[in-house]
Formats: structure tokens, sequence, C-alpha cells
């Protein structure tokens, strides 16, 4: 089955996202040709991203979701670090896990997955 390899959040101050996302994450980050217009990151698990700079935030922002093992705690952290809770933590249904999303400092909505 074809999984997620690479996505993109757009943020208009990449030095401030690589400290709110590695702080929410724990990503680290590299950044491209030695500049901050675009960051890769790497989630650990053979799969990752980048934060791209834009002047403008897009609108709808992609929207993925990150596995996360505490739900509630990562929403606080993020809370705790300039992000808003767009959703808490919601039951699926079906044995399905959980849900959540927070908007990131720029806006950006990410979603969030929890088996428990």
């Amino acid at each position: 089955m074809p999984k997620l390899v690479h996505w993109e959040i757009p943020v208009t101050e990449p030095d401030k996202a690589i400290e709110f996302y590695g702080a929410v994450f724990g990503w680290t980050f590299t950044k491209w040709g030695g500049k901050s217009d675009y960051v890769l990151f790497d989630s650990g698990d053979k799969s990752g991203g980048a934060l791209m700079q834009v002047e403008k935030m897009p609108e709808p922002c992609i929207r993925v979701y990150i596995g996360v093992d505490d739900m509630p705690a990562t929403l606080d952290k993020v809370s705790s670090l300039g992000g808003k809770v767009g959703q808490p933590k919601t039951d699926i249904g079906g044995g399905m896990g959980f849900v959540g999303s927070f908007f990131d400092p720029w806006g950006c909505l990410i979603g969030l997955w929890s088996e428990k």
C-alpha cells in the first residue's frame, strides 16, 4: 500500500517553526542549501518533509496527520508553544483510534492521530 513519504508545511517564519516543531515532535532539521527557505525534517520513520517558507499562508494548508502516543500532552505542549488546539482528542469510532488537531503559530492546521 502506498505510504506518505514526504510533505511540506508552509511557514512564514522558518527559524521559529524549527523551534516549534522541534519542541512539539522532537524532529531534527537540515537547511537545504544552508538556507532557511526550505528546511527538511526527519520524523524518524523514513518519512519526513520540509518546512517551506511562504510570504502568506495558503488556504487551505496541507493537512497531514502525525501519529503521537499521548495526544492530550501533545496538545498541551502545542498550546504552551504558541499554537492553538483545533480539535481536542476525539474517538474516531470502530476501533480506529483517536484524532485531534492544532493550528501552528502561523495558522496551518495539523492533524494528530493516536491509537489510545
